[in-house]
Protein backbone atom coordinates (compact mmCIF):
# COMPACT_ATOMS: atom_id res chain seq x y z
CA UNK A 1 0.00 0.00 0.00
CA UNK A 2 1.45 3.32 -1.05
CA UNK A 3 0.38 5.24 2.04
CA UNK A 4 0.61 2.63 4.77
CA UNK A 5 0.89 4.45 8.07
CA UNK A 6 1.27 3.23 11.63
CA UNK A 7 2.61 4.83 14.75
CA UNK A 8 4.95 3.18 17.21
CA UNK A 9 4.01 4.46 20.65
CA UNK A 10 6.61 6.47 22.51
CA UNK A 11 7.53 6.34 26.17
CA UNK A 12 8.52 3.46 28.40
CA UNK A 13 6.62 0.14 28.37
CA UNK A 14 5.07 1.12 31.73
CA UNK A 15 3.84 4.44 30.36
CA UNK A 16 2.50 2.75 27.26
CA UNK A 17 0.45 0.25 29.23
CA UNK A 18 -0.74 2.58 32.00
CA UNK A 19 -3.91 3.93 30.45
CA UNK A 20 -7.64 3.31 30.68
CA UNK A 21 -7.66 1.89 27.18
CA UNK A 22 -5.02 -0.85 27.32
CA UNK A 23 -3.56 -2.25 24.13
CA UNK A 24 -4.17 -5.91 23.51
CA UNK A 25 -1.03 -7.99 23.76
CA UNK A 26 -0.37 -9.85 20.52
CA UNK A 27 -1.39 -13.45 20.62
CA UNK A 28 -1.11 -16.45 18.31
CA UNK A 29 -4.20 -15.35 16.37
CA UNK A 30 -2.66 -11.94 15.65
CA UNK A 31 0.52 -13.58 14.35
CA UNK A 32 -1.48 -15.90 12.09
CA UNK A 33 -3.53 -12.92 10.86
CA UNK A 34 -0.37 -10.98 9.97
CA UNK A 35 1.07 -13.96 8.09
CA UNK A 36 -2.22 -14.43 6.22
CA UNK A 37 -2.26 -10.74 5.25
CA UNK A 38 1.20 -11.17 3.74
CA UNK A 39 0.10 -14.29 1.85
CA UNK A 40 -2.98 -12.63 0.34
CA UNK A 41 -1.15 -9.48 -0.73
CA UNK A 42 1.57 -11.70 -2.22
CA UNK A 43 4.27 -9.37 -1.00
CA UNK A 44 5.94 -8.45 2.24
CA UNK A 45 5.28 -5.10 3.84
CA UNK A 46 7.97 -2.41 3.50
CA UNK A 47 10.93 -3.08 5.83
CA UNK A 48 10.00 -0.35 8.33
CA UNK A 49 6.49 -1.75 8.75
CA UNK A 50 7.67 -5.37 8.69
CA UNK A 51 10.20 -4.74 11.49
CA UNK A 52 7.61 -2.86 13.53
CA UNK A 53 5.12 -5.73 13.17
CA UNK A 54 7.85 -8.15 14.23
CA UNK A 55 8.45 -6.13 17.40
CA UNK A 56 4.70 -6.06 18.07
CA UNK A 57 4.53 -9.84 17.58
CA UNK A 58 7.30 -10.22 20.18
CA UNK A 59 5.47 -7.92 22.60
CA UNK A 60 8.21 -5.28 22.47
CA UNK A 61 6.23 -2.55 20.80
CA UNK A 62 2.75 -1.07 20.63
CA UNK A 63 0.94 0.29 17.60
CA UNK A 64 -1.37 3.26 17.79
CA UNK A 65 -3.36 4.90 15.01
CA UNK A 66 -6.28 7.24 14.55
CA UNK A 67 -9.62 5.54 13.92
CA UNK A 68 -9.26 6.92 10.40
CA UNK A 69 -6.93 4.03 9.59
CA UNK A 70 -9.91 1.66 9.33
CA UNK A 71 -11.63 3.67 6.60
CA UNK A 72 -8.33 4.27 4.77
CA UNK A 73 -7.47 0.57 4.71
CA UNK A 74 -11.01 -0.34 3.68
CA UNK A 75 -10.86 2.14 0.78
CA UNK A 76 -7.55 0.68 -0.45
CA UNK A 77 -8.98 -2.85 -0.29
CA UNK A 78 -12.08 -1.81 -2.24
CA UNK A 79 -9.88 -0.16 -4.88
CA UNK A 80 -7.75 -3.34 -5.19
CA UNK A 81 -10.94 -5.38 -5.55
CA UNK A 82 -12.24 -3.08 -8.31
CA UNK A 83 -8.89 -3.38 -10.10
CA UNK A 84 -9.23 -7.18 -10.03
CA UNK A 85 -6.21 -7.57 -7.74
CA UNK A 86 -8.24 -9.12 -4.90
CA UNK A 87 -11.27 -11.35 -4.80
CA UNK A 88 -14.18 -10.41 -2.55
CA UNK A 89 -13.12 -13.19 -0.17
CA UNK A 90 -9.51 -11.99 -0.05
CA UNK A 91 -10.71 -8.45 0.56
CA UNK A 92 -12.83 -9.66 3.48
CA UNK A 93 -9.96 -11.73 4.88
CA UNK A 94 -7.56 -8.79 4.70
CA UNK A 95 -10.03 -6.53 6.44
CA UNK A 96 -10.43 -9.16 9.17
CA UNK A 97 -6.62 -9.31 9.46
CA UNK A 98 -6.34 -5.57 9.87
CA UNK A 99 -9.15 -5.44 12.42
CA UNK A 100 -7.50 -8.21 14.42
CA UNK A 101 -4.12 -6.46 14.69
CA UNK A 102 -3.33 -5.11 18.14
CA UNK A 103 -3.56 -1.46 17.15
CA UNK A 104 -4.77 0.95 19.81
CA UNK A 105 -7.15 3.31 18.06
CA UNK A 106 -7.58 6.96 18.99
CA UNK A 107 -10.43 9.35 18.30
CA UNK A 108 -9.94 12.28 15.95
CA UNK A 109 -11.63 15.04 17.95
CA UNK A 110 -8.68 15.75 20.32
CA UNK A 111 -6.16 16.09 17.47
CA UNK A 112 -8.18 17.59 14.62
CA UNK A 113 -7.24 21.25 15.32
CA UNK A 114 -3.53 20.42 15.40
CA UNK A 115 -4.01 18.33 12.23
CA UNK A 116 -5.29 21.41 10.41
CA UNK A 117 -2.21 23.37 11.50
CA UNK A 118 0.07 20.58 10.24
CA UNK A 119 -1.88 20.36 6.97
CA UNK A 120 -1.22 24.03 6.27
CA UNK A 121 2.37 24.06 7.52
CA UNK A 122 3.59 20.96 5.63
CA UNK A 123 1.14 20.99 2.69
CA UNK A 124 -0.21 17.56 3.67
CA UNK A 125 -3.67 16.15 3.23
CA UNK A 126 -5.65 16.40 6.44
CA UNK A 127 -5.73 12.58 6.45
CA UNK A 128 -1.93 12.37 6.60
CA UNK A 129 -1.72 15.26 9.07
CA UNK A 130 -3.98 13.34 11.46
CA UNK A 131 -1.37 10.57 11.67
CA UNK A 132 1.40 13.10 12.20
CA UNK A 133 -0.60 14.90 14.92
CA UNK A 134 -1.21 11.63 16.75
CA UNK A 135 2.46 10.68 16.48
CA UNK A 136 3.38 14.03 18.02
CA UNK A 137 0.79 13.71 20.80
CA UNK A 138 1.90 10.19 21.72
CA UNK A 139 5.59 10.93 21.28
CA UNK A 140 5.62 8.10 18.78
CA UNK A 141 7.49 7.31 15.61
CA UNK A 142 5.48 7.54 12.42
CA UNK A 143 5.98 4.50 10.20
CA UNK A 144 5.06 5.30 6.62
CA UNK A 145 6.11 4.62 3.04
CA UNK A 146 4.71 7.99 1.94
CA UNK A 147 7.78 10.17 1.23
CA UNK A 148 6.03 13.52 1.71
CA UNK A 149 4.60 12.47 5.06
CA UNK A 150 7.96 10.99 6.12
CA UNK A 151 9.73 14.28 5.36
CA UNK A 152 7.17 16.20 7.41
CA UNK A 153 7.60 13.74 10.30
CA UNK A 154 11.39 14.13 10.19
CA UNK A 155 11.09 17.92 10.55
CA UNK A 156 9.57 17.73 14.03
CA UNK A 157 11.59 14.78 15.33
Amino acid sequence: MKTAKLIRAGGSPTERFNSREKNQAPNRFHKIAMIRCREITRSPAPESIESTLHEVERGNDILVAPELILSEVTQVLIKKKKQGLLTREEMGELLDCIISLPIRLFRLKPIIQHSVELTLEYKLTVYDAIFLALAEEKNGRLITVDRILQRAAEKWV
